[in-house]
Order: structure tokens, then sequence, then C-alpha cells
């Protein structure tokens, strides 16, 4: 099982997000160790943890002093090798002759790291989405997946989005339509507008609001009087989704690259089963760039909602 050349691609980005967290200067202990890819069936494996069995998966997290065993080969897997290869790019290829690799635990893992992988692990899903969706890019225009006809506010295509309340300086993104583009967001319950701007580009920033629980309607112009509208519902902070200890431990860490550790806090709105909080994803991930990784689900965002 292996996600082929996206998952490469996608653990490459991790990968290089990840060894770039520490600086040039920064003092590298250990790298925590993950499943990036293997090869086999997944029967023919198993991780042994202590008293625990795990089956093999993609992006799952390995710890020291695991042991991956491929067991006894059966006449169909005659003369196949099964390759393993971990987060530091180093291929393990198993065998009946070499049935056995295991993880030494002689080096302390990085805290930041282990929470990194962890977070890949639950992530991963939210992930190979966003580079599935990247990847389309170079082959189908978003022009023909987005004729003018179907204009509109991806972003806001999942019903019931939702927005923690306080001041915000709220991003927001089009797909079609022609430049340049007037925006308003009125509060339904006085139906008058709270704010407007006018934008050169279909990505845009409203002007500063506090935004107070309640519902909200968006509505883009474009330069040829075409119009769209959705909207979204504003609510108490404390409905925001509680963060997983991994995602806490990097969000604290101020050595990570802020663009970095924007892209964890989206992924982790944009995998809340609910799908309610992809307009909250994206106000982290605007403005990041540099990173790989938050460039290409802010792109999911954008181009799919």
């Amino acid at each position: 099982m292996r996600f082929g050349y996206l998952a490469t691609a996608l653990a490459w980005l991790i990968l290089t997000d990840s060894t770039a967290a520490l600086g040039e200067g920064g003092a590298r202990t250990d790298v925590v160790r993950y499943i990036e890819e293997f090869s086999g069936r997944a029967s023919a494996w198993h991780i042994a943890r202590g008293t625990q069995t795990l089956a093999p998966a993609d992006g799952l997290a390995l710890a020291a002093g695991d042991c991956i065993t491929l067991k006894a080969a059966t006449a169909s897997d005659a003369g196949k090798d099964s390759m393993l290869v971990i987060d530091e790019g180093v291929e393990i290829s198993l065998s009946a002759s070499r049935p056995h690799y295991c993880l030494s635990a002689s080096k302390p893992a990085n805290p930041v790291f282990v929470a990194i992988a962890h977070a890949f692990a639950s992530l991963i899903g939210v992930f190979k989405d966003a580079e599935t969706d990247y990847a389309t890019q170079s082959t189908v225009s978003v022009e023909s997946r987005r004729p003018e006809k179907s204009f509109k506010i991806p972003i806001l295509a999942h019903d019931d989005q939702l927005l923690a309340a306080g001041p915000r300086t709220l991003a927001l993104s089009c797909s079609g339509g022609t430049a340049p583009y007037s925006v308003t967001i009125e509060r339904m319950e006085a139906h008058e507008p709270v704010t407007r701007t006018t934008s050169a580009t279909p990505t845009f920033k409203l002007a500063p609001l506090d935004y107070t629980p309640g519902s909200y309607s968006v509505t883009v112009t474009d330069a040829k009087n075409v119009s769209t509208k959705a909207t979204f519902t504003v609510v108490p902070a404390s409905r925001f989704p509680a963060s997983s200890p991994d995602i806490v431990t990097i969000l604290k860490d101020d050595s990570l690259p802020a663009d970095l550790r924007a892209a964890y806090d989206a992924a982790h709105l944009m995998g809340d089963p609910s799908n309610a909080w992809r307009l909250e994803a994206y106000q982290r991930l605007a403005g990041h760039s540099r990173s790989g990784l938050a460039e290409r689900l802010r792109f999911q965002l954008e181009t799919y909602g």
C-alpha cells in the first residue's frame, strides 16, 4: 500500500518543512520516525511495540524500540522483497533472510518532531487531499474547472461555515468572474452592510471588524456586474474545536516557521468531521506562502472549498 508519487512528494514537503524548523544553528538530536511508504501486503507485516502488535500504515509514527517484522512469505510472495521507507529517507528491504528491523533507542527524540510526526499521522488524509488537488493544477486549468457561469466562493461552499467571534481581518477568495471585484458583508439580522472592500484580484481581505455572534452574508460582484452570494455564522469562541496535545506543542514552539505552524493549525480544522471550520482554517493560512504545505492547503480551500 502506498500513495505513489503523491505520498513521496507529500512526505518530502513534511520533511523539508520539519527539518528546516530547527534552523541552521539548531542542535538536532533525533527526528522521530514514521512510515513514509511501504510495499507488499499489509498482512505480511507487523510492528511490535512492547506487548502491542500494530499493522503498518502510511504515516504511522514509529517509536524508539519498535521492531518491524516480515512474516513468513506465502507461495505467492516467493522471491519478492518488501520495502520500508522511514522518514529519514532510509530504505529498508526486508526478506526471508532479513525479516526484522528495529529502531534504535539510543538517541532521545525531539518532542517537537514527535508532535509533528504524530500530527502528520492523524492528518494524513487532509494532506493527501491537498496534494492531490494541487497536483491537478498542472493538468487541468482552474478556468476550465470553474467557468464564469459558476462564479462562486469555494471557501463557503460547505454549508454552515463557522467563524470564531472577535476582532478579525477576514480573508476570502472567489473562483471565476472578472476583476476587479467589490465585496460586501452584511449582518443578516440587521440587513445592512457592516464592511465592504474592492479588490483587483480574486483573493482579498476585508477591513478589520469585531464579528459578534450571528449570521452574516457575503456578496461578491465582478466587473461585469455578475454577483455571487454566500453565508457564514459567527459563534462564541467557546465553540472552537479543541486542539490535540500534538497540535498545541507545534503551535507553541516559536522556533518553528510560522508558515509550518499555520499549516498544521489549518489542517487540524480542515480535518474536523463537521466540515464547519474550513473558513476558520483559511484565516490561519492567509498570508502564509513560504511553506509548500501551507500553499497546498490554501490552494485546496481556494479552489475546492
